[in-house]
């Protein structure tokens, strides 16, 4: 009987097929929801809270996302505003940003640095890959609805609502 060696790109692509099945498998079972929050993970409450650091920096007159409960309030937006199945590709969307640049910068979204989150989700704005595009409208304004509902950036920014003084 003949012994037959494994080539190379065999054994490259049976590598590249065990990954993939790997990836599918972790990307499709979404984590159980975190202690005391209502619809995300931990590991997304870090993706959530790299978002807002990169969207929201702290600076001279504004306060920083995470410091203004923007990770609390996307949240609660998403678990209480959003249906059920809206949520869910709302974690399937976190799970992409985070995991999508591991090719690009050899690590997740959540372990980048403020400047290269910012890049990302710079880049994710490019009206040139429309599924992209979406998904950063989805993410700006969810994350924009959270952090400007905080009192303290209101004051801030020194935003005064006229709905309901009377002065119609």
């Amino acid at each position: 009987m003949e012994t037959r060696l494994i080539s190379r790109r065999a054994l490259i692509r049976g590598g590249l097929a065990v990954g993939a099945a790997l990836g599918v498998a972790a990307t499709v079972r979404l984590p159980p929801v975190a202690s005391g929050y209502t619809t995300f993970s931990w590991r997304e409450i870090e993706i959530l809270g790299a978002i807002a650091d990169a969207m929201f920096p702290a600076g001279p007159v504004l306060i920083s996302g995470r410091d203004a409960g923007v990770v609390e309030e996307v949240d609660r937006i998403i678990g209480t505003g959003f249906p059920p199945m809206h949520a869910m590709g709302f974690r399937y969307l976190l799970r992409t940003l985070e995991w999508g640049t591991v090719a690009t910068f050899g690590t997740s979204f959540s372990r980048l640095s403020v400047e290269d989150a910012r890049a990302v989700l710079d880049s994710w704005g490019d009206p040139g890959l429309l599924p992209r595009r979406i998904a950063s409208d989805v993410l700006r304004t969810v994350f924009g609805m959270a952090y400007f509902a905080n009192r303290e950036v209101q004051r801030a920014m020194e935003w005064r609502s006229l709905c309901g003084s009377g002065a119609a």
